[in-house]
């Protein structure tokens, strides 16, 4: 995992016009307002900003690794009555109807983290459960996108089945060109998806969704930049 997201979460929140705000989010939202579940754990939130906008009449918790961005979400949802987790092992187990697992994947450098997440994630679920798994899309790191780009745009060996490689993104403002970088991990879609299974999950939808424009600025207009996996705890009973 790289060190900003546990030392300098400010650098991430601090790009006020970052796609995941408005292509991710909303469509995350919208599959959750259509559930209308009464449990909602964000697993991996960040700075919350994919928590604004949800109904108050959910019962949300939030749970991040790094102690530092879960204060910065704290404070941004002082208005908002949720659960904060700072232990992981406090999380109560078979009690959410939807877990969030939005823009984390792809910092975990390993396979065997990723089952031992998604596990995890399976035994905090109710049965019948969702879980919603947002990532940037694998197939098409190598392209430009309204917010974001990586170090494979300038890269003619993009090699996609190259899985476990350590890469770099950066992120930028399309309005005040504000930007900042990180690393993150390639995972392929085939991947992504045999992952999800191997830890119990039944796949239920999929979502490649389109880049847009901000205020005119540019986009992708070919590419999807977001991919949107909806999987299902199985029931057990």
């Amino acid at each position: 995992m790289d060190s900003i997201w546990l030392y300098h979460p400010e650098k991430y929140s601090g790009i006020e016009n970052e796609s995941r705000k408005y292509i991710l989010h909303p469509k995350i939202r919208q599959i959750i307002e259509e559930a209308t579940p009464n449990s909602l754990l964000d697993y991996g939130c960040g700075d919350s900003s994919l928590i604004h906008g949800l109904n108050d009449k959910i019962n949300i918790s939030i749970y991040d690794i790094s102690s530092k961005i879960l204060n910065l979400a704290k404070q941004n949802l002082q208005e908002k009555d949720i659960n904060i987790y700072y232990d992981v092992n406090k999380i109560p187990e078979n009690n959410f109807e939807i877990v969030i697992l939005s823009l984390v994947l792809m910092t975990i450098p390993n396979k065997e983290t990723i089952i031992k997440e998604l596990s995890k994630i399976y035994s905090l679920l109710k049965n019948d459960g969702q879980i919603l798994i947002g990532v940037t899309h694998p197939c098409f790191r190598q392209y430009n996108f309204s917010s974001f780009h990586t170090s494979y745009l300038d890269d003619e060996n993009f090699n996609y089945i190259n899985e476990g490689k350590k890469f770099k993104v950066t992120l930028r403002d399309p309005v005040s060109n504000k930007n900042t970088s990180f690393h993150d991990f390639h995972w392929t879609f085939s991947t992504t998806l045999n992952l999800l299974i191997k830890s119990g999950f039944e796949i239920t939808e999929v979502y490649e969704l389109p880049d847009v424009s901000f205020e005119q600025s540019y986009f992708n207009k070919d590419i999807p930049p977001y991919l949107l996996i909806v999987g299902k705890k199985k029931n057990t009973l």
